[in-house]
């Protein structure tokens, strides 16, 4: 047997050649009797097919490797030369071809390239079965399930590769983009899709996640956090043109228009002819009227992209500002051709042809336009616009009612276009109806605008050849636009704030320098310090608990002191020596039981975003979704200063916020080295912890008492410290987008606690601000120097935080009971929710201050109030300043019912609401209830913001009510209870409608005083009328209040219209009067006024009257004007009798429609100046009933007299302003002439009584 070996690609395979191997061969031998030649040539012809077997053979055990021709595969397909590669995988044999994963791979690729998606995904599949480890493979053919739109199917298959490889970025990206686009919740869509993006490794270095999750912030409406990713994809692609223009588009949605117009001018450096960003320019352009030069950019833009609709809308729309109406319409026609469907370009065309009076083809385009959105009010009213020009009225009215019953923003002008409609039709009670309507939408802020035009269009960040962005108001004879605002965060301006380079280059260079003597020297003070103390502890005690408590609270600040050593060491400023620091750390650290370099780690990630909602882990902030899911314990461990005690542990131990410091597996370490420095910091604590247990004799009490008890003091210390450098009332925490470095860090708080405490702790509490500016760079002992000039630089800009607290265990107690959890999530700017108080007397000024809101935003304060008589409300719109917070003290509103900053503005304009019942004051009963006022909050779109109650009392919960009916008088006694001695007294009468009116003498009680409230008539016993009503009742009701335990033989009177000339007729009669507030009484008794005196009528003047009559909301009414022209003088109240030491103050309304109060006051006012009598008197705007402060108007009466209603005059300002004047002007008046009141503690002392 012969060996024949057929080379080195058999894989050192032989093949034995025997007879009989090949029987075809042997077949052929020749027999005996064939000659010799034929025998030689038959020899020969066997020895050849011998050598061609073998070659054969040779060529069939050669084994070809399977990726031979990947590498000419791959040149031949990235130059896209598709027929190389196919023919090239042709000529692979049939084994080869068939097992080689890059033939398939690539055959797969073409034909997804050629668009035959089913190809494709077969060969991806044969591809992925060769090799089912291949993230690659599966992440091929869920781009074609995903192409094929089987989402869900994508969805798994890229969680597949996700599995195989957790760090392929681009399997997170398909994976986001197939969860993005499932059938189901689009909301809960995007969350999950951005979920995906957030576990992805990285993520912050691939454009195109980052990309996609700014897509995706903005489809949800956070658009800080997607200007955010914008700006990081740009600083990963600053070439990125598609981006800047997205991000040019993102502040334009926040009003940001200069940096909107530097994004698009950025990218037009790049490419001048990059058609989203001159789209951008030019809308910012053409929206402030300068329509030549928005033309020019345009002009640009269609050399190159004439096919964009919203290109040729822009243009038109320009055209149209120019007053060119026939160039208008062609650009828009062509803008109509390229985009049909696109409604807002309809509706241009339907106001051009209408400025042009063609209104049939205006009528067709609206049409069309309604057609296509059929939700869109200002086209309604537009086309009622058109149908009035083609005179077709009935229909215009219909299309008015259409646009209202469409109308989701209370659009006045629909109603003002109506009310003109009906006006002309000679329909004037549906025109007074529409008008009312109108006028009540601009009285609560709806802005009523010039005729305007459907907008130009700029590119946004998903379609950026026709996308649209909203309207602004510019052209002629239209229709109001249907803007709604972005939801927007509300974010303090970085403008204002120096960067950390201007910051950096104020603090003195000394600062920065690093000494290792000085360092050592304050480690072995505080370690000196801490033995010293255990060695003094038995002088402590012999002061009992006290002593001992004492010398534990010292025992904690030491060891505090000498952990902010340790704490320089772990931040690098000990020394210049990592070794160093990192021994010395341990040192400190470790007997107080603190793991130094786990500590190390999250403090690191403290001091790196501080202020951040969500990163600044190390310091948690709490907002109101967590508070609200919390029980009462964990309530209770946040809000109890006592639990301080114990924070510090529960924080390394158990691992609060960060995760355990002292267990490797936490979630606080990333690798091994974090894990074994963990052991390492945690058996040096050990240590620490044995030795102290073996120097107390192995006695736990002993070891309590003298280690455990001082460790958790200097906890205590740390947390209040701590706690106290980043806490107080308005602090201001940030979200993703908003958060910045300088931003955050200003936010820390110094406080000096005096007393020696700031030096001991190594100033760590007074040079807080500047240790977290530089916090790796600034040792302890050059703190103070670098805090002087960082407050140089940081307080022109008002951001530099300095809270003196030498009581600061009681600031600490304070804030941990005040400060529970931040409102605002979501806006980028958070604040606490303070316990503020939500109950007050009518009468006192409240400031409303909303924060949390989107800045440089219009918002509506609806402040409405519900009472027996209907409803009283305002409504006013304000702008939010660039922090987001509109505080009503120094907010001018930009629409309602004033003009200038103030604080009770919405209190003092307030107005009968539709429906208001005419007829009868307004009064509370009882007046222990409330007035329940109800503040809603809403933006330009109508979504309510913020919901709130705000009550209003008129009785202090320390006022006690006494009903009074006997023989002498009929009525309520209103005191401060539980007061021993006397107080002052006042008697509270009102005029001719008869009946009780509680409420002010209520609230004289709640200031302080005694108060009668007199009825007298027209109240239970009492007389129906005024005829039989007798001076002496009063007379009798003066001495019997007077003579009360708690009173003085001295009173007040204060009295509304006729009560007011009842009181000056009292002044005359009883001496004990001293002092005399008359509100709108008139000098004489008429004849609405017939009174007796001793069971004689008292005469009457007589007077002439002037009615008027008027209609009011629909309510007929008349306007009295009494004239003291032909007064018998003789008639006058003798007022000059009363007592020499009576003082009068009188009240006295110009436009006081029943009476002629200003008159009646200058006759009574001369009188008593020609007897020297004391008298004061305020003429005023403030109508006939002057309530006390902040009481809504009532300017109609039922006046039972006349049997008609009666108008008292006066409007809401003026009447509110005189009410704040002369209410506190009257106490004041009673205080000095009566005596001093009864001090009251404020309301809210007494809310548990409530």
């Amino acid at each position: 047997m012969s060996n024949v070996d057929i080379g080195s690609n058999t894989a050192l395979e032989s093949i034995d050649i025997t007879e009989g191997q090949f029987p075809a061969e042997q077949a052929k031998q020749p027999s005996d009797h064939t000659s010799d030649s034929d025998k030689n040539r038959s020899s020969e012809e066997d020895i050849q097919s011998v050598i061609r077997t073998h070659e054969q053979r040779m060529r069939a055990a050669e084994i070809v490797p399977f990726d031979a021709k990947n590498h000419h595969l791959h040149l031949a397909y990235v130059r896209r030369d598709f027929e190389s590669c196919l023919s090239t995988i042709n000529e692979m044999p049939d084994n080869t071809r068939d097992e080689c994963e890059f033939a398939a791979h690539i055959r797969g690729m073409i034909s997804k390239e050629l668009g035959d998606l089913p190809g494709a995904l077969m060969w991806f599949e044969k591809a992925s079965s060769l090799n089912r480890s291949s993230a690659k493979h599966y992440l091929d053919v869920g781009r074609v399930h995903f192409l094929q739109g089987q989402h869900k199917v994508a969805e798994e298959l890229f969680s597949k590769a996700i599995e195989i490889n957790p760090k392929g970025w681009k399997a997170y990206y398909w994976k986001a983009m197939a969860v993005y686009h499932l059938d189901s919740d689009s909301v809960r869509n995007i969350e999950k899709a951005q979920e995906v993006l957030a576990a992805c490794p990285d993520k912050d270095k691939y454009a195109d996640i980052t990309s996609f999750t700014a897509k995706l912030s903005t489809q949800a409406g956070k658009i800080y956090p997607a200007i955010e990713a914008y700006k990081t994809v740009i600083g990963i692609e600053p070439e990125n043109l598609d981006v800047h223009a997205n991000l040019g588009v993102l502040y334009l949605r926040t009003d940001s228009e200069e940096q909107a117009f530097s994004m698009f001018g950025r990218a037009l450096t790049y490419d001048n002819a990059h058609v989203p960003s001159i789209l951008g320019a030019g809308y910012i352009i053409q929206i402030h009227g300068d329509y030549d030069v928005a033309l020019n950019k345009y002009r640009v833009a269609a050399e190159d992209c004439d096919y964009n609709a919203a290109l040729w809308n822009n243009i038109g729309m320009c055209f149209y500002g120019k007053k060119k109406l026939v160039a208008c319409i062609s650009c828009l026609k062509r803008a109509n051709y390229l985009n049909p469907l696109d409604w807002k370009v309809l509706h241009n065309l339907g106001l051009a042809h209408n400025a042009m009076l063609q209104y049939a083809s205006a009528y067709h385009f609206l049409s069309a336009a309604i057609n296509i959105n059929p939700k869109a009010s200002t086209t309604y009213m537009t086309l009622a616009i058109v149908l009035t020009n083609l005179n077709d009225f009935e229909n215009a009215r219909k299309a008015y009612l259409k646009a209202i019953h469409v109308d989701k923003n209370n659009n006045a002008q629909i109603r003002l276009n109506l009310a003109v409609l009906e006006y002309k039709q000679h329909n004037y009670e549906a025109a007074r109806h529409w008008m009312t309507e109108y006028e009540t939408l601009e009285v609560a802020g709806v802005h009523i605008y010039e005729p305007v035009t459907m907008p130009p269009t700029c590119p946004s960040d998903v379609d950026t050849q026709a996308a649209h962005l909203e309207p602004s108001l510019k052209a002629a004879d239209s229709v109001k636009s249907e803007k709604v605002e972005s939801k927007t965060p509300a974010v303090q301006t970085q403008k204002e704030l120096p960067s950390y380079q201007e910051l950096l280059n104020c603090i003195p260079k000394e600062c920065f320098e690093k000494s290792l003597p000085v360092s050592m020297a304050y480690l072995v003070w505080d370690l000196c310090a801490l033995a010293g103390m255990y060695y003094v502890e038995p002088y402590f005690e012999v002061f009992g608990i006290a002593g001992l408590v004492f010398w534990y609270f010292l025992m904690g600040m030491f060891g505090f002191a000498l952990f902010v050593v340790g704490h320089d060491c772990g931040h690098g400023t000990f020394s210049n020596y990592t070794w160093v620091n990192d021994i010395c750390g341990h040192i400190a650290h470790a007997p107080i039981l603190a793991p130094y370099w786990p500590w190390q780690k999250s403090h690191r990630q403290h001091h790196t975003y501080t202020g951040h909602l969500t990163k600044d882990r190390g310091h948690p902030w709490i907002t109101e979704d967590v508070y609200g899911e919390w029980g009462w314990g964990q309530k209770m461990y946040a809000n109890n200063p006592i639990t301080a005690l114990i924070r510090w542990v529960m924080y390394t131990f158990g691992g609060v916020t960060d995760g355990s410091h002292f267990w490797p597996t936490s979630s606080l370490f990333t690798n091994t080295k974090e894990r074994i420095q963990c052991v390492v910091s945690g058996l040096a604590c050990a240590f620490s912890a044995y030795v102290a247990f073996v120097l107390c004799g192995y006695d736990l009490f002993t070891y309590g008492k003298f280690y455990v008890m001082p460790v958790l003091c200097q906890g205590f210390w740390l947390t209040m410290v701590t706690y106290l450098q980043h806490q107080t009332d308005d602090i201001n925490v940030y979200e993703d987008g908003t958060w910045g470095y300088v931003r955050g860090q200003v936010q820390t708080i110094d406080r000096p606690y005096g007393f020696g405490i700031d030096q001991l702790m190594h100033h760590i509490t007074d040079g807080h601000v500047a240790h977290h500016l530089f916090f790796t760079k600034i040792p302890h002992y050059h703190l103070m120097k670098a805090t002087e000039a960082l407050r140089q630089k940081l307080e022109p800009h008002g951001v530099y935080r300095h809270r003196v607290s030498y009581d600061f265990l009681f600031e600490f107690c304070r804030l941990n009971m005040r400060l529970e959890y931040l409102i605002g999530q979501g806006t980028g700017l958070l604040n606490y929710a303070k316990k503020t108080k939500k109950m007050s007397l009518i009468d006192e000024d409240i400031l409303i201050v909303v924060r949390g809101l989107h800045p440089n935003r219009n918002y509506s304060f609806h402040l409405s109030l519900k009472h027996r008589n209907g409803t009283h409300e305002s409504e006013v719109i304000f702008r939010a300043n660039e922090h987001g917070i509109i505080n009503l003290a120094k907010a001018v509103p930009i629409r309602g019912s004033y003009r200038d900053a103030e604080p009770m503005g919405l209190f003092m304009c307030m107005i009968p609401a539709a429906g208001y019942r005419y007829g009868s004051p307004i009064v509370a009963v009882p007046t222990s209830s409330p007035f329940v006022y109800k503040l809603r909050i809403s933006d330009a779109g109508g979504q309510t913001v913020v919901e709130r109650e705000i009550k209003r009392y008129f009785e202090h919960p320390n006022v006690e009510r006494i009903e009074i009916e006997n023989e002498v008088l009929t009525g309520t006694i209103y005191k401060p209870k539980d007061v021993t001695g006397t107080m002052p007294a006042i008697i509270d009468l009102y005029g001719s409608s008869g009946g009780i009116k509680e409420h002010r003498a209520a609230l004289l009680a709640s200031h302080g005083f005694a108060v009668l409230c007199l009825p007298y008539f027209a109240y239970r016993k009492l007389p129906d009328s005024l005829t039989e009503v007798d001076l002496d009742y009063f007379q009798n009701a003066i001495e019997f209040f007077c003579a009360q335990p708690y009173t003085t033989n001295r009173c007040g009177i204060i009295g509304t219209s006729l009560g007011g000339a009842i009181a000056c007729l009292m002044s005359i009669r009883n001496p004990k009067v001293k002092a005399v507030v008359s509100v709108n009484c008139s000098p004489v008794l008429d004849v609405v006024a017939q009174m007796r005196e001793h069971g004689r009528s008292l005469p009457v003047a007589p007077y002439e009257e002037i009615i008027e009559m008027r209609k009011k909301n629909g309510v007929p009414m008349y306007k009295s004007i009494l004239e003291a022209l032909s007064y018998d003088h003789t008639m006058v109240f003798p007022i000059e009798k009363s007592a020499k030491d009576t003082e009068f103050y009188f009240i006295a309304s110009i436009d006081d429609d029943s009476n002629c109060s200003v008159t009646a006051a200058r006759v009574l006012c001369e009188r008593l100046r020609q007897s020297n009598h004391c008298r004061d008197i305020d003429v005023v705007w403030g109508g006939h009933l002057i309530d006390p402060s902040y009481m809504p108007l009532v300017d109609v009466i039922y006046n039972k007299f006349f049997d008609m209603f009666n108008s008292f005059g006066g409007e809401p300002w003026g009447s509110a302003v005189c009410q704040r004047h002369t209410w506190q002007k009257t106490i004041d008046f009673f205080s000095s002439n009566i005596g001093k009141p009864i001090e009251m503690g404020p309301i809210s002392t007494y809310c548990s009584k409530l």
